[in-house]
């Protein structure tokens, strides 16, 4: 009797302590490390960073549960604390890429980095090709629409800043469908040519003039261009700015 109540107390023994090895918070997910907390985490980073909504930041996780990673790693480092950080400099560069990483501390000292396959991209709107638009054509309202777009996939220096600003441009090769509508694909339309017969409206304060001319060189509306006043005997050559097709203004009042 005596020895098979040794044996209950030794079986409660070491249930016991199984029990309490198990858990132990040394082996639990420290400061409630999740997926989740982490992404939620690096998305409040990125929309500070970016300065966009959380609606503008796309996540693809294509890692393991990262509480299991935090787990396995407090295996190795038993009653130490366990936290993870990202850096901001890899915040200001995470767009677009495919996987980035993250310092792992232990009781608050940097101890090694991991890295997570993980993908963000932060979205923002871009103009960009409602249809295939040929070379040659010029954009309007009706083959161009917004679209949001990866960040790291617009260039700062060639996204026109508004639709005004391109509408009316012609395009210099095929463009298509939801390609970004870049400067470096457009270039102003041509609508006088040179040896064209252009109107040339003079300006002089409230007194307006009309004569004929000839146009020396191509040009777009705003530019200003050679053209020869054929009226004068001498055939005088003047800069004029064109206003529309057959249509330029010397203005003797002011600039241009």
């Amino acid at each position: 009797m005596v020895l098979i109540l040794k044996k209950c107390f030794f079986v409660i023994a070491v249930f016991l302590s199984l029990s309490i090895l198990f858990s132990n918070d040394s082996f639990s997910k420290p400061n409630n490390i999740t997926t989740e907390s982490f992404i939620l985490n690096v998305k409040h980073k990125i929309q500070e960073a970016y300065k966009v909504g959380y609606e503008d930041i796309s996540v693809d996780w294509k890692d393991d549960d990262l509480g299991k990673k935090i787990y396995d790693l407090q295996k190795f480092y038993p009653n130490k604390s366990i936290d993870i950080r990202i850096k901001d400099s890899v915040i200001k560069d995470i767009s677009g890429k495919q996987g980035f990483p993250i310092d792992v501390l232990v009781n608050g000292k940097p101890n090694r980095i991991i890295y997570l396959r993980c993908k963000f991209d932060v979205l923002k709107e871009a103009i960009v090709a409602s249809f295939k638009i040929k070379r040659g054509e010029t954009i309007s309202l009706d083959n161009i629409k917004y679209l949001k777009v990866p960040i790291n996939k617009i260039s700062k220096n060639l996204v026109p800043i508004s639709t005004e600003s391109i509408l009316g441009k012609m395009v210099i090769m095929d463009i298509s469908e939801n390609t970004i509508i870049t400067s470096n694909l457009l270039k102003e339309k041509t609508v006088v040519f040179r040896g064209n017969q252009v109107t040339i409206r003079i300006r002089n304060g409230d007194l307006t003039l009309t004569s004929v001319g000839e146009a020396l060189q191509d040009g777009y509306v705003g530019q200003n261009i050679p053209v020869k006043i054929s009226s004068f005997s001498s055939k005088k050559t003047v800069m004029a700015k064109i206003l529309d097709v057959s249509l330029v203004e010397i203005n003797l009042g002011g600039s241009n």
